[in-house]
């Protein structure tokens, strides 16, 4: 693993935010995610496989946000991985509730794109699937 895979990440998020700006989920997870790709959302229970239901997964999840923004505080090659801290604020369509929230991923990275993504709400956890020490 390398800079470049860092680099995928980091553009990975930008990519997000503007998917969540335009609401082209479509776009954003064909340029970024690999066709093979997998997500571990914390809230889901079965990993979001492939492209399609990654996208009907985005759509959905997105709908009731007026508002959301993922912002990177920190992107750790771990050699075989890339772990990211990522600050999360939204606020609800309806509620106008706002939530921020720290979360922490585990990528793998195919070529130039995302092939899967771990999300973990605790931070150790995270650093030890990367394969890191706190």
């Amino acid at each position: 693993m390398s800079q470049e895979n860092v680099d995928v990440v980091r553009e990975a998020y930008v990519a997000f935010n503007q998917a969540g700006e335009s609401n082209d989920f479509a776009s954003y997870v064909r340029k970024v995610w690999d066709p093979d790709c997998e997500y571990h959302p914390v809230e889901e229970y079965d990993p979001i496989r492939g492209h399609d239901a990654l996208i009907r997964w985005n759509e959905r999840w997105f709908e009731p946000w007026e508002t959301f923004h993922a912002e990177v505080e920190e992107v750790i090659d771990a050699g075989g991985a890339v772990f990211s801290a990522v600050s999360v604020r939204a606020r609800g369509r309806e509620s106008a509730l706002e939530v921020t929230e720290r979360m922490f991923h585990v990528s793998t990275v195919r070529g130039d794109r995302m092939l899967r993504m771990l999300e973990y709400s605790d931070r150790a956890e995270a650093l030890e699937a990367a394969g890191l020490r706190d």
